[in-house]
């Protein structure tokens, strides 16, 4: 490691509920980085299985080696987003990027993000591409992100122009930002980067940050109707007049076409 990126701080969030089954896979892909300066930060939605057990005993592990590296908090059960906020209420570190639990960091990811985000000292946050994984984690596709410059642009895609998981932020981001509105309980990448894209500036990275597992959801309906909603809100805070009618109407055609298509899915 350098001299000059070992200054900077790491906090790295892990919101978890009900994820007990990948959460260490997900902890040990953290505290394996390359970036050795970095902090845990695990926030237990009020999980109702063996999470918090399970998170606990692989935090006891990490400490034993690296004290002081990991930090477990508990929360009511409110969604991601409150989860991420609480984290991010608590984080020391310079910079901060939030890792879901059931996903894995490539070993050089934080290395990768931070050199990025040292060479271009005006930016506030990077984001990168990704790789599909399956849920035995056998990676099978890469997911490129690219470059977007507006809200109306991101919104108004069927496919989300950035892989919101891999974003990298200036901590010092959310001191001069809105507080977290943590009502959002899907789609809360697109609302972390439209308060980019309004207070902040951001830059794509063309390179694979971040392992991103994908499988067979519980209440996939619910959760399809809910990131509508919650869609049409971020929408609706950031933008307005032709833009929000634009969004409007692509997001609901393409959630109506998801929607015939999982629940003829689910039939089966």
């Amino acid at each position: 490691m350098s001299p000059l990126r070992s200054r900077y701080l790491a906090s790295v969030i892990i919101p978890t509920y009900n994820m007990g089954k990948y959460i260490v896979e997900s902890i040990n892909s953290v505290n394996n980085q390359t970036y050795g300066y970095i902090e845990i930060i695990v926030v237990d939605d009020g999980s109702t299985d063996n999470t918090f057990n399970i998170v606990t005993k692989c935090i006891h592990n990490i400490e034993r080696l690296s004290p002081g590296r990991t930090k477990l908090i508990t929360i009511e059960h409110q969604g991601r987003l409150a989860a991420i906020k609480a984290g991010i209420k608590i984080a020391e570190g310079e910079y901060i990027t939030i890792v879901d639990a059931d996903d894995i960091l490539p070993a050089d990811s934080l290395n990768q993000r931070i050199d990025a985000l040292i060479a271009f000292a005006e930016i506030d946050a990077v984001y990168t591409d990704a790789h599909y994984m399956d849920k035995w984690g056998t990676i099978y596709r890469r997911r490129n992100s690219r470059r977007v410059k507006s809200i109306a642009t991101m919104l108004s895609s069927m496919k989300s122009p950035i892989v919101g998981p891999t974003l990298m932020i200036k901590s010092e981001f959310f001191t001069r930002t809105p507080e977290i509105n943590s009502s959002f309980l899907r789609a809360t990448d697109k609302y972390l980067v439209a308060l980019l894209l309004t207070y902040g500036r951001i830059r794509y990275v063309p390179c694979v940050t971040y392992n991103y597992r994908v499988y067979a959801r519980e209440k996939r309906i619910a959760k399809r109707v809910r990131q509508w909603y919650d869609i049409y809100r971020i929408a609706r805070q950031f933008t307005s007049g032709y833009q929000l009618i634009c969004i409007v109407l692509v997001q609901t055609l393409f959630h109506c076409c998801k929607l015939i298509y999982e629940i003829r899915f689910i039939k089966k």
